[in-house]
């Protein structure tokens, strides 16, 4: 059973919804030339249907942005339901072999087979998106790095088979990557960093949040090797100190997001330095930084405008004095900042944040 949207210009919005034992098929006819950008969900009613939307936006483009959902909202309900199979996404990378973007995240069901299928037949991706599911492994990443000449946006988040081999094939096969995601990755050591930092030099998005092998020689060398870094989570990753936060100030001076949070042996000076040459932050989380004092919080007032978001969750040293110093630094600015129990604004304005004990590890 499918069921059409009417034509709308100047685009054209096509429905398609198919029972269960057609799903297979479903996908397999969505290779439609015309098509760009294709957006399919899985749904747990009986019996389960795929829904989706491709919306056409001129002649002779294949699918470039293809993303798989686990929920949808039906008649205000979120339901959820089995995401695709592996066979059911390499016949989608069969079909649209001009696939730019594929976001499959959240599709637990998904093992190496979609992985390398996908990356044989998809010489055209620039972004993959793999983040949680668990039996994606080296094997996926290696096919992605020898297949996949045009990949610059790779996320793994939760990959926990993922280890430095996958990484460093990726660093070395001469791929242009600017934004890679390794977060909770917890195999992943200096070497891959090292490799990334040295052969990728174009990075300017790094989540290893969560990558507790980590520690300064790493991150001394993405400071040296990236200096178009503009987001870096490095969150939890607790043996990383002073000479990091500082390298990473002196180096890479358009950050605007920074997650160093968890760095237990961070010092004032090392937040100094981040306020002194990083004037594009917008956001800095310094959670569990335990050591931080006054001082710290107070220099972070020479801040610009830019800075909408401090974290100071856990920083006990810090008082309340010194978090409205830094408030009133920013009028009417947006500034938040959160701080014990209580999250403050620019304006004054407090709201108590009784999670804010859990938040951050």
């Amino acid at each position: 059973m499918a069921q059409h949207c009417p034509e709308s210009s100047p685009r054209q919005n096509l429905a398609i919804v198919i029972t269960e034992s057609l799903r297979l098929q479903a996908i397999q006819a969505l290779g439609n030339p015309r098509t760009r950008r294709i957006i399919v969900g899985y749904l747990a009613r009986h019996p389960t249907v795929i829904v989706s939307k491709a919306w056409r936006l001129g002649h002779n483009q294949q699918t470039t942005c293809v993303k798989f959902h686990k929920a949808l909202w039906v008649a205000g309900t979120v339901t959820f339901g089995t995401g695709p199979v592996d066979d059911e996404v390499i016949a989608l990378a069969t079909q649209c072999p001009s696939l730019t973007s594929l976001d499959l995240s959240g599709c637990s069901e998904l093992t190496d087979a979609a992985g390398i299928g996908l990356a044989s037949h998809g010489r055209n991706l620039t972004q993959i998106s793999f983040n949680g599911i668990y039996d994606i492994t080296d094997k996926t990443v290696i096919a992605l790095a020898n297949h996949c000449p045009n990949i610059v946006d790779v996320m793994f988040s939760g990959c926990c088979d993922v280890t430095d081999a996958g990484a460093i094939a990726l660093a070395t096969h001469g791929l242009n990557l600017t934004k890679v995601d390794f977060s909770d990755c917890p195999e992943i050591t200096n070497a891959a960093v090292i490799a990334l930092a040295t052969h990728c030099p174009s990075l300017t998005l790094l989540n290893l949040n969560l990558c507790q092998r980590i520690t300064d020689p790493a991150v001394l060398a993405l400071a040296s090797h990236c200096p178009s870094l503009t987001s870096l989570n490095l969150g939890l990753c607790s043996h990383l100190a002073d000479v990091a936060a500082i390298a990473l100030a002196t180096h890479c001076p358009s950050l605007t997001f920074l997650n160093i949070s968890g760095f237990v042996a961070l010092t004032d000076p090392a937040v100094n330095a981040l306020a002194t040459h990083c004037p594009s932050l917008t956001f800095l989380n310094l959670d569990c930084c335990y050591l931080l004092t006054d001082a710290a919080a107070i220099s972070l007032a020479t801040l610009g405008h830019n800075l909408t978001k401090v974290s100071l969750r856990l920083c006990r040293e810090i008082t309340g004095g010194a978090i409205a110093t830094l408030c009133e630094s920013h009028p009417g600015r947006g500034l938040e900042v959160v701080h014990g129990d209580y999250t403050y604004d620019d304006d004054g304005v407090t709201v108590h944040n009784p999670l804010s004990g859990h938040e951050g590890r």
